[in-house]
């Protein structure tokens, strides 16, 4: 288990209880995708409309129902007792397939945690490469920690809507 210091940040300067991230092998979904519909609705309206975040949570539920991160490694984030964040990767092609973090959690540390842990299990594994399909709200903070746009892309939504993505990747070094 991966353990950071409580950060200053909170209500007038108070200190944030310490983060735990670790290794989830039996994540519950349900819980999972309550956080990532949050995190949609907080995050993605810095970058897409109404109607494009009302599919992308209505496409989250449904691969949540799929079983579509099924095989994934998962990592979640805890802080106080209570999930604030988690992030899963493929260890077969070192896809992230997903990293949502609580909207009152962003700028505590929560999504770099989570990314490092991600990171170090890649490098674990021998992984030379990791890449992601990046929202457009999450670019600037996936560029901050190393990665590399390589193209613009769009994820086409089970309503047809066509989400706008960067496709990027960090070498890892390994």
């Amino acid at each position: 288990m991966r353990r950071s210091p409580g950060r200053r940040g909170g209500p007038k300067g108070t200190s944030l209880p310490p983060l735990h991230v670790e290794a989830c092998a039996t994540p519950d979904p349900a819980l999972l995708l309550e956080l990532q519909l949050r995190a949609i609705r907080h995050h993605g309206g810095e970058a897409y409309g109404p109607s494009e975040l009302s599919a992308w949570c209505d496409a989250a539920r449904e691969d949540a129902e799929a079983g579509l991160l099924r095989g994934f490694q998962t990592y979640v984030a805890h802080r106080g007792g209570h999930l604030v964040g988690y992030g899963c990767f493929s260890g077969e092609d070192g896809l992230i397939g997903a990293l949502y973090v609580e909207g009152d959690q962003m700028g505590q540390g929560v999504g770099t945690a989570l990314l490092a842990a991600l990171e170090a299990a890649a490098l674990a594994q021998r992984m030379r490469t990791l890449y992601v399909h990046a929202s457009l709200n999450a670019v600037p903070f996936y560029r901050r920690r190393g990665f590399t746009a390589l193209a613009s892309n769009a994820y086409e939504l089970p309503s047809g809507l066509q989400l706008a993505m960067v496709r990027m990747v960090k070498d890892l070094g390994g």
